[in-house]
């Protein structure tokens, strides 16, 4: 089964030159990053800060972001959380039941956000309300990019690496990302202990608002 790709909230902290100063402060920012796991999410948000930070930072926290869907504006410069409750049939049931979604959109305010919206869902066949418009911390967004230059480094997404493995009948204990030794480099004279990748400062799932 294919992997999905979903949004993933990343904290970041690092030093910032301050606006209108010499002097620079250290700050915690959030970004939204499309990926396929933890492990991804890390490797994206890392390469993207390297490109416009200066000196040392630190990816402090990672989670899944409870997003149905990501809307960019241009000349927007905030992004406000939405929910949207539809009225749907349930199938068991046959009863009417709001079912909410959360949205992520572009927009210059609360009012904004609320006409783009409803504007986006005026074609919707089911009858929803909007309760709930709240400004975000995030500071900017990452969608996924094909050409992206983490495939110049040598990073390789989970699932093409899962597919590889299938089409040669290897076995998925080879780490991603690792060319496995020639038999004749192998060393079996030890037992190596196995560890878990494990996204590291995993952080529940929510959106600071």
């Amino acid at each position: 089964m294919q992997a999905t790709r979903t949004w993933f909230t990343c904290k970041v902290k690092y030093y910032k030159p301050v606006e209108g100063t010499d002097k620079i402060a250290k700050v915690s920012e959030a970004f939204l990053v499309n990926a396929l796991t933890f492990t991804e999410a890390e490797a994206i948000i890392t390469h993207k800060c390297k490109q416009f930070v200066i000196g040392d930072f630190f990816v402090d926290g990672i989670a899944k972001a409870n997003l149905s869907e990501v809307v960019p504006f241009e000349g927007s410069e905030d992004w406000y959380k939405i929910k949207i409750s539809f009225l749907m049939e349930d199938e068991k049931t046959g009863k009417e039941k709001p079912v909410s979604h959360f949205s992520l959109l572009q927009a210059n305010s609360v009012k904004d956000a609320f006409d783009k919206m409803s504007e986006l869902l005026s074609g919707s066949i089911h009858p929803f309300v909007i309760p709930s418009i709240g400004i975000t911390k995030i500071m900017e967004v990452f969608p996924y990019d094909e050409g992206d230059t983490l495939r110049a480094e040598g990073y390789v997404p989970v699932s093409e690496a899962k597919a590889t493995n299938l089409e040669n009948n290897e076995s998925f204990d080879t780490p991603v990302n690792q060319t496995p030794l020639a038999p004749e480099e192998s060393d079996t004279s030890e037992d190596v202990e196995e560890t878990d990748d494990l996204p590291a400062n995993v952080e529940e799932d929510k959106i600071e608002e």
